[in-house]
């Protein structure tokens, strides 16, 4: 007698888990470290003001007159704003379908597109992007981070970064306020 096996069977249901699972990196240290403010107009501006410079000559002769120091006022800069997008477009049929992982097609969508642009942005921000003002036909772009640093910056056209440099770069910004 022959045992009817699983490999006979027609009509076995599918063994799928319920669940979908994210392999994608998605963290966003700079995003999430970085102040936030709310943009009010395309460019947005700020201040800046840093200390003099270290003076280790500062010293007084005792009841001499009191000079003026040179008074500097602030510096003003600012940066576009930038539009990014992902567009979901989803039928009604496949919404109210029965799948695996998701309640709605959509919202599934939409959870992974925000995702999609939260690291975009994040690395738009840590690009070198020059900022661009746009016009009708292009897009305006915000400066990322590496197009502001202009100073205290440390040659490796040798190839590889040293301990020497680091600790270079690392003084140069902390003597300039970073």
């Amino acid at each position: 007698m022959a045992t009817y096996k699983t490999y006979d069977t027609i009509g076995m249901r599918e063994d799928l888990q319920d669940a979908i699972y994210d392999i994608s990196p998605t963290t966003t240290p700079f995003m999430s470290t970085v102040g936030r403010t709310k943009a009010k107009a395309t460019y947005h501006e700020w201040q800046t003001d840093s200390l003099a410079d270290v003076n280790l000559a500062n010293a007084q002769i005792e009841g001499a007159d009191a000079t003026s120091a040179v008074l500097t006022p602030t510096t003003r800069v600012g940066n576009y704003t930038q539009i990014s997008d992902k567009v979901v477009q989803v039928s009604t049929t496949d919404d109210v379908v029965d799948k695996a992982g998701r309640s709605t097609e959509t919202a599934y969508q939409l959870s992974k597109a925000s995702a999609e642009i939260k690291r975009d942005m994040e690395s738009i921000l840590l690009s070198d992007q020059a900022q661009d003002q746009g016009n009708n036909t292009t897009p305006r772009k915000l400066g990322g981070l590496a197009s502001w640093i202009t100073t205290n910056t440390v040659d490796t056209a040798g190839g590889a970064l040293t301990e020497d440099m680091l600790k270079e770069a690392v003084l140069k910004a902390y003597n300039a306020g970073g």
